[in-house]
């Protein structure tokens, strides 16, 4: 089979043209392989490449195809492969010691990257060398850094390079006919390695001078400042009724470096596959992707309207389960070695958590003259300003103070009192309703032009970039994309059509409107 991209550009006509992510494993352990990308295993239904759905990044579903005894993996718009958490997994799931993928996204953003014994040597963009002795291609083996440039470069296919260098780099090549005859399995994303924080490299949402701040104090005042942050999470996301997290926090307070028993790393997965499947339910909705809710992926409100029933969703009910996620993060980093790294991990966790902990959107709209409105920002959280205060007020007790079990009660008691459930049932309830009511939706105004004669029919009319009004209305708001920045296209339709007809929603103004100027409103 000739190795070259010509062999692989087949790639580019299939539903990963865009998006996606493909790994190779030759002489697989298939089931050490399948662990290592996170997959529930009972989940495998046979299919092919084209029925793959859309994924959200790391912990999307994989389609994966035995080719003798080598595994191929594909994600549609995901990157588990590129990831050093599975990729060096999966090169020790191979009796050939070797894995390696290639991931490249709509930015033209690429990744050929190659593990070798649980290691991961390199990790290279096809874009950017400019020769073989390019410095970014030192740890890439000398036969395919030519390949590499190739492509990419002006004229060259990135896709089907991409392939042709996991091919060879594995001494595995394989054709178009993988696209069928494969199994179809869901994943839960593998929680990442944490990494070693240094000063002057690292940031904390919210919280710019607490690097310096953390790196001033002694390592037994990174370990209690980290166990601080971690506990101070774990209440405000009500994650401590957790098994694993309890574990964790019954050894805080000793002195030394809390140990993680393994059901942590598991919980972690579990909390960020709700919130990525979530994260995945609004993604698609925002563009368009999504005709309906389904039934039982969340709470669903439904309002009347002018076309019977408008449902909407709650951006919080996915932020409550953010809330989950990073709280066990902060956890999993008070775990960490590095009394550093455990003290500045756990506090970029919790600073997230507080962040989503919100009983409303917060969202800051403006509209034009024309009728449109937008979105331009989001309200500051009261509760993450509260988290960011004590935090602040933490950081100088501690530089000055001998007692810091003392430092950090009164730290404790500055912070907002958790959420209770009952609350956030209701603040997922009234921002689902708002939403079905249509009160998060951004929108510009159509512009009517006359079309051809030959136009007249409406069937007949032109529509920018593919765009057209849905023939059932679908979920939640204006034509139910009500929870982004979505701009409606230009419409080409007759001019003596009336764009909002009796009954439309008031945002819309009707063309005859003569009022001007604009507003901002925020969001409750």
């Amino acid at each position: 089979m000739t190795s070259g991209p010509e062999a692989y550009s087949w790639i580019n006509d299939t539903y990963l043209c865009e998006a996606g992510c493909v790994t190779v494993v030759p002489a697989a352990d298939s089931a050490a392989v399948l662990t290592a990308f996170g997959v529930d295993v009972s989940s495998g239904r046979p299919g092919s490449l084209n029925d793959l759905g859309m994924g959200a990044g790391a912990g999307g579903p994989i389609y994966s195809v035995t080719l003798g005894e080598a595994m191929i993996l594909f994600e549609n718009n995901g990157f588990q492969g590129a990831r050093p958490e599975v990729l060096g997994p999966a090169s020790s799931a191979s009796r050939a010691g070797v894995a390696s993928s290639f991931f490249w996204n709509i930015n033209a953003l690429t990744s050929f990257s190659g593990a070798r014994n649980g290691a991961v040597l390199f990790g290279v963009e096809l874009i950017g060398p400019e020769d073989e002795d390019d410095q970014e291609l030192a740890d890439v083996p000398a036969q395919l850094r030519a390949l590499v440039v190739e492509g990419g470069s002006e004229d060259g296919d990135m896709l089907g390079s991409g392939l042709a260098l996991i091919a060879a780099h594995t001494a595995t090549p394989f054709s178009a006919s993988v696209v069928s005859g494969g199994v179809i399995y869901e994943a839960a994303p593998v929680p990442e390695d944490l990494r070693d924080y240094r000063l002057g490299r690292h940031d904390v949402s919210g919280l710019r001078d607490a690097p310096a701040l953390v790196g001033a104090l002694s390592q037994q005042g990174q370990r209690l400042f980290a166990e601080w942050a971690a506990a101070a999470s774990v209440r405000e996301a009500d994650v401590g009724g957790e098994a694993a997290v309890a574990e964790v926090l019954a050894q805080f307070g000793r002195g030394s470096r809390p140990s993680a028993p393994s059901s942590l790393d598991q919980l972690a997965q579990a909390t960020a596959k709700r919130h990525n499947d979530f994260s995945e339910l609004v993604d698609q909705r925002e563009w368009g992707g999504l005709r309906s809710i389904p039934a039982g992926r969340c709470y669903i409100a439904t309002v009347p309207s002018i076309f019977g029933q408008s449902r909407g969703m709650s951006v919080l009910e996915g932020a409550y389960l953010g809330q989950r996620d990073r709280a066990v993060e902060a956890v999993r980093y008070a775990c960490h070695e590095d009394p550093l790294s455990a003290a500045l991990g756990s506090l970029d966790a919790a600073s997230s958590t507080f962040e989503r902990g919100r009983t409303a959107r917060g969202w800051i709209f403006e509209s034009d003259p024309d009728g449109g409105r937008y979105r331009v920002g989001t309200a500051p959280n009261p509760r993450h300003t509260a988290f960011v205060e004590a935090v602040t007020a933490l950081l100088a007790d501690l530089a000055t103070t001998e007692d810091g079990y003392r430092a950090c009660l009164r730290a404790s008691s500055a912070l907002p009192r958790p959420l209770r459930a009952a609350e956030r049932r209701r603040a997922i309830h009234e921002d689902a309703v708002a939403d079905a009511e249509g009160k998060f939706a951004t929108y510009q105004m159509a512009a009517a032009t006359d079309l051809d004669e030959e136009d007249d029919d409406e069937d007949e009319a032109e529509f920018v970039n593919g765009w057209r009004p849905p023939a059932d209305p679908p979920v939640g708001g204006l034509y139910g994309y009500s929870l982004g920045e979505i701009e409606y296209l230009e419409i080409e339709v007759d001019i003596d059509v009336e764009l909002r007809p009796e009954g439309w929603p008031k945002a819309w103004p009707r063309p005859d409107d003569d009022s001007n100027g604009g507003s901002t409103e925020r969001s409750e």
